[in-house]
């Protein structure tokens, strides 16, 4: 039987923490398997002990001092609050931002890089669009808010959800018009289950005014008519989009146009990172993938501000960029860690 990439993945982890940091014994945590009367201990090779989490071995050494000031500092400051199993699960995606994009921000020298790197990424997608002129900040972890509003929620005029961007780069385009990279960032992650709430409230029944989806969606003209209704493969969902294998993936997208309309960026562009073994996402000779399924509901306009990009092909453009050691340190350990 072959092995899922979670499992493959998990074995990767596993094996990176023993061999560098001679990790050896992982966390149980507490679970109530099916069947039985009482919550068991359970051994799980892809959580790190609380002593390792605590002195932040999920992150790259080179730049870990850093990047846990810069969390404290954000949830000191209410803008950040991470999860609990951010600094401990090494399968899930959320510590992966700190591990790739942080670092870019951290010298005017690495900054110049990024943008090097991301003008390659905005070219493939369209060659005729304005190019990043300066970067002014990455952002981990950022959603959009309203600052002329007076009351809350201050995300109202956006999607008025919860939805955010795992990393953002706000940047001033060469015409001098400001501009944005939403990125969202997948590991082991496959498709994305809602709540009863949400499915109820914000998926299922768009005409609620709450919620902002639909609006944005028809502003945006990033989609095909054939995305505002049912289709043969969801015949009970008002779009295909909002489907699990979609819904973040369109989300994130949204949210970018709704800044656009907002007129807070001119220009946005919304990046799906993902590695190349996550066949949910990638796909293969049998599953089409979430990536292309997704593109297939993009109308032209909508086909310039979407891309889809690997760890692969990415931690490759760091490489060819960041060429000094430090640089090249960095990359080497998001080589070492993640790919395989």
């Amino acid at each position: 039987m072959k092995n899922s990439f979670k499992d493959v993945a998990r074995n990767k982890q596993a094996r990176y923490f023993e061999n560098n940091y001679g990790i050896k014994k992982f966390a149980t945590i507490k679970r109530k398997p099916r069947g039985y009367n009482n919550a068991i201990d359970i051994y799980v090779e892809s959580l790190l002990n609380w002593e390792d989490a605590k002195d932040g071995k999920i992150f790259y050494e080179g730049y870990r001092r850093l990047i846990m000031d810069e969390i404290k500092n954000l949830k000191s400051s209410g803008l950040y609050t991470p999860s609990g199993m951010m600094m401990r699960h090494t399968l899930r995606s959320e510590h992966i931002p700190w591990n790739v994009f942080f670092p870019m921000s951290l010298s005017e020298n690495n900054l110049k890089h990024a943008k090097d790197i991301f003008n390659f990424i905005i070219n493939q997608v369209s060659p005729e669009s304005q190019k990043i002129l300066e970067i002014t900040a990455i952002k981990v972890e950022y959603a959009p808010i309203d600052e002329k509003a007076t009351e809350e929620p201050f995300t109202k005029c956006y999607l008025n959800d919860r939805t955010s961007f795992d990393t953002y780069i706000e940047y001033v385009a060469e015409d001098g018009e400001k501009g944005g990279i939403g990125i969202e960032v997948k590991y082991t992650e496959e498709g994305y289950q809602p709540g009863d709430t949400e499915k109820k409230a914000a998926i299922t029944d768009y005409k609620n005014p709450k919620y902002r989806y639909l609006d944005v969606m028809k502003k945006s003209l990033y989609y095909i008519p054939a995305a505002f209704k049912p289709d043969i493969k969801h015949p009970n969902l008002w779009s295909p989009l909002v489907c699990n294998e979609l819904r973040q993936i369109w989300r994130n997208h949204l949210l970018g146009a709704s800044m656009v309309q907002h007129r807070d960026i001119k220009y946005f562009l919304s990046l799906h990172l993902y590695p190349k073994g996550n066949i949910h996402f990638h796909g293969d000779e049998e599953h089409m993938g979430a990536v292309k399924y997704y593109q297939s509901w993009l109308s032209p306009e909508g086909q310039k501000t979407w891309k889809a990009i690997t760890f692969e092909e990415l931690f490759h453009l760091i490489q060819e960029n960041f060429t000094d050691s430090q640089g090249n340190d960095w990359a080497n350990y998001l080589k070492e860690r993640y790919l395989f």
